[in-house]
C-alpha cells in the first residue's frame, strides 16, 4: 500500500516542463501575482531547475521535474535529491513519459531515483501511462502493471501516482470519465486503496471539473495549461 497521509483534498501540480510563463523570470512574478495566498497553498509548481527557489519565494509549493539516481559525485548536469531538499522542494516527478521515451529511463533507474527522493524526504510523483497503440489494443492494464513493478520494493512508502495516457499528453485529446475511473481503480487495487492517483493529459479549465468530480481522481498533473494563470485560477476554484 502506498499512502499520502499529509494530503488534504485534491493535489494540483503544474508541470511547466522546459517553459516559463511569458518566457522569463519576470513572467514567474507576474504569474504568481494572479493567485491569492490561499490559492498558492493549493498549487504545486514544477518549473525548470534554475527557477525552483524563485517559484518557492513567490509562495507556491514546488516540485522538481526529475532527479539524479546518484547521491552525489562527478555527474555533470545531474541534480541530486539532497540538492533539491536544500532548495525546499516538496515533490519530484519521476518517470514522466517524456523522460522514459527521450532518455530511455527504465524500471531499475526509476527505482533508484525513488530511493534517493525518499531518503531525502521528498515525495515522488511516479508517472505511468500507455501509448496510443497500446490503448487501442486494450493493453493499458498490462502496460501499467509492468510500469508499477518499479514500486514493488516501496510498500507503505509515501508515493503519489500520476496516470498520464501518453496519447493524451499535449494532443488536445482527453481520456473519457469511464476510462479514467477504470484505470485509477485498477491502480488503487494494485497498490492499495489509500494510494493517491492524479490524472494528467491535456487537462484544462474546460475539462478539469468533470475529471476532479470522479471519486477515483485525487488531483491533476497539468502541462500546457499550467503556464496560463487564468486557466489555473479557474481550476483551483474547482478544488
Amino acid at each position: 500500500m502506498i499512502i499520502m497521509g499529509n494530503l488534504m483534498g485534491k493535489l494540483i501540480i503544474a508541470n511547466w516542463k522546459m517553459n516559463l510563463p511569458v518566457g522569463s523570470m519576470a513572467g514567474i512574478t507576474s504569474f504568481a501575482e494572479k493567485f491569492s495566498p490561499a490559492q498558492k497553498k493549493l498549487l504545486v509548481v514544477a518549473p525548470p531547475y534554475p527557477f525552483l527557489t524563485h517559484v518557492r519565494a513567490t509562495g507556491f509549493h514546488t516540485a522538481a521535474q526529475d532527479v539524479s539516481s546518484n547521491e552525489k559525485g562527478a555527474f555533470t548536469g545531474d541534480v541530486s535529491a539532497e540538492l533539491l531538499m536544500q532548495a525546499g522542494v516538496n515533490y519530484c516527478i519521476v518517470g514522466h513519459s517524456e523522460r522514459r521515451q527521450n532518455h530511455n529511463e527504465g524500471h531499475e533507474l526509476l527505482a533508484q531515483k525513488i530511493i534517493q527522493l525518499l531518503n531525502h524526504h521528498i515525495t515522488p510523483v511516479f508517472c505511468v501511462g500507455e501509448h496510443a497503440d497500446e490503448h487501442a489494443s486494450k493493453k493499458t492494464n498490462d502496460v501499467l502493471s509492468a510500469q508499477l513493478h518499479a514500486l514493488d520494493n516501496f510498500k507503505d512508502k509515501e508515493i503519489i501516482i500520476a496516470y498520464e495516457p501518453v496519447w493524451a499528453i499535449g494532443t488536445g485529446l482527453n481520456a473519457g470519465p469511464d476510462h479514467i475511473k477504470t484505470v485509477h481503480h485498477y491502480i488503487k487495487q494494485r497498490l492499495g486503496n489509500d494510494t493517491h492517483v492524479l490524472y494528467g493529459g491535456s487537462v484544462n479549465a474546460g475539462n478539469a471539473a468533470a475529471i476532479l468530480a470522479l471519486r477515483e481522481v485525487d488531483g491533476l498533473l497539468i502541462g500546457g495549461a499550467s503556464l496560463k494563470p487564468d486557466e489555473m485560477v479557474k481550476i483551483l476554484a474547482m478544488v
